[in-house]
């Protein structure tokens, strides 16, 4: 189905270059912040874009909304790491100073979402 080869990229988001962690680090170690702040906001936007899709739904994407409620239970989990996630990536992109605490959970809400979104997977590739 559609919403199998819209999770795929979805999960992977974290790995492609210039993806969300990459540019978290660049942003920390103050590489070309100005610029790598408007990729990370950008990042967010097209993940919360793809997660909205996988959720409810998205007819111009063909995307149908998630098909059981255990998929749909998965999705909605990842969607909220996901929120907590974007939380803690926008404390960096205001300018706040992370220590090794904050950073810290970026790491474990990331590995979390990626393993709700690899839940989902399963379920929809199980259909």
């Amino acid at each position: 189905p559609a919403a199998v080869e819209e999770v795929g990229p979805l999960r992977a988001l974290g790995a492609r270059p210039g993806s969300i962690a990459k540019v978290f680090i660049l942003m920390l170690n103050g590489i070309n912040h100005a610029e790598n702040r408007e990729r990370l906001q950008a990042a967010i936007g097209d993940f919360n874009r793809d997660m909205r899709g996988l959720v409810e739904g998205n007819p111009e994407r063909g995307l149908v909304a998630a098909p059981t409620p255990p998929i749909r239970a998965d999705l909605q989990a990842a969607q909220n790491t996901w929120a907590e996630l974007q939380d803690a990536l926008r404390l960096e992109s205001s300018g706040a100073a992370l220590d090794a605490v904050a950073i810290g959970r970026v790491s474990d809400l990331s590995d979390t979402l990626y393993q709700q979104l690899d839940a989902a997977i399963s379920g929809l590739r199980a259909l």
